[in-house]
């Protein structure tokens, strides 16, 4: 009986949120380009008080995701599948390939998926908790074992059409907050940020 019992729990998820994971998909697939504003929070028992920023996304599905930071400081930041690039104020460029920092390729990674609705990628890393309530959704994303589960607790994904809030604690302790607002649609590229994205 406790053998069967352990089976029932690693079984398959219910058909329930299957259906929703397959709603928020469709959902999120219908916008593969775009543009947005976020507002981001970041507590840490290290800091007297959150840090805040504020800047700008580009999601391009079929390249990648670029981070424009524009306040407390500005920085550019390209998310692609093979490198990470770091761009500061002044201008000066760092590029860093998946394959030399696997954690931060794998974070871009995340990140991507989170904005593009690839439930599919984040599968391979997290469990996956969907809820749907009317055109709103919240994923609970919880990481398996591994390096993933040392650096994060749990994610926290809510949208409807869009991706709209995204909460994060780590293991830690600390937690990051996003909120984006203001979508619209991403084309077209300009051509600085077709060469971030590699976009022919």
């Amino acid at each position: 009986m406790i053998v069967a019992a352990a089976l029932l729990a690693l079984g398959p998820r219910p058909a329930a949120a299957d259906e929703a994971l397959a709603r928020i998909r469709a959902l999120l697939d219908a916008q593969p380009r775009l543009r947005a504003e976020f507002d981001q929070t970041r507590r840490s028992a290290e800091l007297e008080r959150p840090v805040l920023a504020h800047g700008r996304m580009l999601v391009w599905r079929e390249a990648g995701v670029v981070w424009q930071i524009e306040q407390p400081v500005k920085m550019v930041v390209v998310l692609r599948e093979d490198v990470t690039v770091q761009i500061d104020a002044s201008g000066r460029r760092r590029t860093q390939r998946a394959d030399h920092d696997a954690a931060a390729a794998r974070m871009g990674r995340i990140l991507g998926a989170l904005l593009n609705g690839d439930t599919a990628a984040l599968e391979q890393w997290f469990d996956v908790a969907p809820r749907m309530e009317g055109q709103r959704w919240t994923i609970t994303l919880t990481p398996r074992r591994g390096a993933m589960a040392a650096f994060l607790k749990s994610m926290q994904v809510s949208g409807d059409q869009y991706v709209r809030s995204v909460a994060i604690d780590e293991a830690n302790g600390d937690s990051t907050q996003i909120s984006f607002r203001n979508h619209r649609d991403a084309a077209p590229l300009t051509s600085e940020e077709a060469s971030l994205l590699g976009v022919p």
